[in-house]
């Protein structure tokens, strides 16, 4: 029975970042979803948030915390931007490619809930597609298609998983593996998250006994470009309203502030705002008025690009917005040094577990930051493991990944998570997803399929038992 060091599930930031960081003549393996769209990392606009300089990490510690309303591990929040910082420092060495200014320093951009302008960013707003392929440039091990359908876990301690590529299905036998799947955004119907992000992981993680912690934080992006039929909202991102666009309705009028909220307030203050007024008969549109046309193709060309794609001609003046799912807090539990709780041999890192690090509602621009930094601090965490298990063998689940009528399934799934646990939620509409939900768990259902609703459920459940507004878990009024 082959056996390799370490099995990578996910092709993003977090588990490229893991990848760069392994100790050398480690036999590792990375295996991700056999599509482009199954890559969060790459629609990733606003970029990593990285202290300005080692004065500035106990303030960039105190603004995560104030984001995250009090449910942020305060340890973990240290050793995410203690190390985030130590950690860009090592890929700006590396030739990461961070824009600069005419003279050579680093450029930054100030985003909603920061006090200072500490955002690097690449390419403008396409940060996550050039920090990924660097990471690829970089990338030392092998890789293949395919989809992760069980991990093999007995007692204390996983093995590998099982891996389905076409009809082929197989054992890949690790020491250690790490999740790096992402989250679950494709499971709402409006989302800035591609199609494939559906938490099967978080689902097998949890069918195999593992804890997961903080589903219901489910952070929703104030600013998704209002488009028409497709699930996946493009990003207009948040250093749009950094360097001046400002929210409008359709009287051209600045309703923030009836709220309480501003264009730089916490996501899910402007979230709501935008949600409420929309809802009460408005629409709500992202002023672009202010910005050079020639600016606003090179300095935000991915946002630039979906506006002309949606219809849009330059010089854009206001381009309709709605709040879309945008980044998932909770996920698999894990400790500090990214080892999934009660489990040798497993890790998880990036969105796909929860760390503490982003509380009830993530900072701006931490994600990428939580992505790169757990990814090395897993690699360390494996390279200072010296424990050792005896090899098991497991059979192969036969169960199929997909079947017929399941796409009608993940639709009522998606509606049910959008209306009833979206922006606001309230304790009648909660309940009625959770029968919803439980009669969906009665039909015949395929594998992969069926671990989805184990995360839907899951993240219906901690809402239900979330009694108080904190954070992106806002409880409205009562109205099924």
């Amino acid at each position: 029975m082959a056996q390799i060091d370490i099995l990578i599930i996910g092709g993003g930031a977090a588990a490229l970042s893991a990848a760069l960081f392994l100790p050398e003549k480690t036999r590792a393996l990375l295996v991700c979803k056999p599509y482009n769209l199954g890559c969060s990392t790459e629609y990733a606009q606003g970029g990593i948030a990285c202290p300005i300089d080692a004065d500035d990490i106990q303030s960039h510690i105190d603004d995560t915390i104030k984001a995250g309303a009090g449910r942020c591990r305060e340890a973990v929040v240290k050793l995410l931007v203690s190390e985030g910082y130590e950690l860009m420092g090592e890929l700006l060495k590396m030739g990461a490619p961070f824009d600069r200014d005419e003279n050579g320093a680093l450029l930054r951009a100030k985003e909603a809930a920061h006090g200072k302008a500490r955002i690097l960013r690449a390419g403008g707003d396409q940060t996550g597609v050039k920090i990924r392929s660097f990471l690829l440039e970089k990338l030392r091990y092998p890789a293949r298609f395919g989809e992760v359908v069980d991990l093999l876990i007995e007692n204390d301690r996983c093995y590998g998983a099982t891996i389905a590529s076409g009809d082929l299905r197989e054992n890949i036998y690790a020491r250690h593996t790490i999740i790096a799947s992402g989250g679950f955004g494709a499971l709402y119907a409006v989302t800035t998250n591609p199609p494939s992000i559906l938490g099967e992981l978080q689902g097998i993680a949890a069918f195999r006994g593992r804890k997961l912690s903080d589903m219901h934080f489910t952070q929703f992006h104030p600013t998704a470009l209002a488009t028409g039929a497709p699930a996946q909202k493009p990003l207009l991102s948040e250093a749009l309203r950094g360097e001046g666009a400002t929210i409008i309705d359709d009287r051209d009028r600045r309703f923030l502030e009836d709220y309480g909220a501003n264009e730089l307030s916490p996501r899910d203050l402007v979230s709501r705002a935008v949600f409420a007024h929309i809802k009460s008969g408005r629409k709500a549109y992202l002023d672009l008025s202010g910005f050079d046309e020639r600016y606003l193709r090179e300095r935000f060309a991915s946002a630039y690009g979906k506006l002309i794609e949606f219809g849009l001609k330059p010089p854009f003046g206001k381009a309709p917005i709605s709040p879309a799912f945008h980044y998932a807090m909770g996920g698999i539990a894990i400790d500090e040094r990214a080892r999934v709780l009660d489990t040798k041999g497993l890790y998880a890192i990036g969105e796909a577990a929860m760390s503490g690090a982003h509380g009830a509602n993530r900072l701006a621009s931490n994600s990428l930051t939580e992505a790169l930094a757990f990814g090395a601090i897993a690699a360390e965490t494996i390279a200072s493991d010296s424990s050792s298990a005896k090899e098991r063998s497991f059979g192969v689940i036969g169960e199929p990944s997909r079947v017929e009528g399941d796409g009608e399934v993940l639709d009522t799934i998606r509606d049910t998570l959008w209306n009833r646990a979206g922006v606001e939620r309230d304790s009648a509409s909660l309940n009625k997803a959770a029968s919803v939900l439980e009669a969906l768990s009665e039909r015949k259902l395929g594998l992969l399929t069926r671990r989805s609703l184990i995360t839907a459920r899951t993240i219906i459940s901690h809402a239900i038992d979330e009694k108080q507004s904190v954070g992106a878990h806002y409880i409205g009024k009562e109205s099924v």
